[in-house]
């Protein structure tokens, strides 16, 4: 403490300067704000919260699903796939929760879960265009005077 303030090399690189338990000699990217070091969560905010070198690196929301990898999005190149979203039987986790297909076994199977016509099973999620054109096929049969069809 040369300068007595009660501080050993603050301003140096040897010092944690922002209190988060690092110093810049051991990996602090940004030793003036305890939110930056190695370890951190990346933010999306044109910084590099996890000293990396790299800037917003899985904070980015790839697919516009609402949920970026850093918010628990399992394939951020899946919209259906996100935190949240209904099992769809697909052979897909959907619902990021660690498990396929998890909420939709067959009724007569004895396990727990909706039915397969509440999630989707045996029909495996439209795509694209796909989708419009299941939209608007169930649209025209219905104005054929068949609302059972979808």
């Amino acid at each position: 403490d040369q300068d007595c303030d009660g501080q050993v090399d603050e301003g140096t690189r040897a010092a944690d300067d922002d209190g988060d338990g690092l110093t810049e000699d051991a990996g602090d990217c940004n030793d003036a704000e305890a939110t930056i070091r190695p370890g951190a969560r990346e933010l999306p905010n044109q910084r590099d919260d996890d000293c990396d070198g790299q800037v917003d690196e899985g904070a980015e929301d790839a697919d516009a699903d609402g949920f970026a990898v850093v918010e628990g999005d399992c394939d951020d190149r899946s919209g259906w796939v996100h935190p949240g979203m209904a099992e769809l039987c697909d052979g897909l986790d959907n619902d990021c929760n660690g498990s396929v297909d998890d909420r939709c076994e067959e009724q007569d199977s004895g396990k727990t879960g909706p039915a397969p016509e509440l999630c989707g099973c045996g029909t495996p999620a439209p795509t694209g265009l796909g989708l419009i054109g299941l939209l608007l096929l169930g649209r025209r049969r219905r104005a054929r005077g068949n609302p059972d069809l979808p």
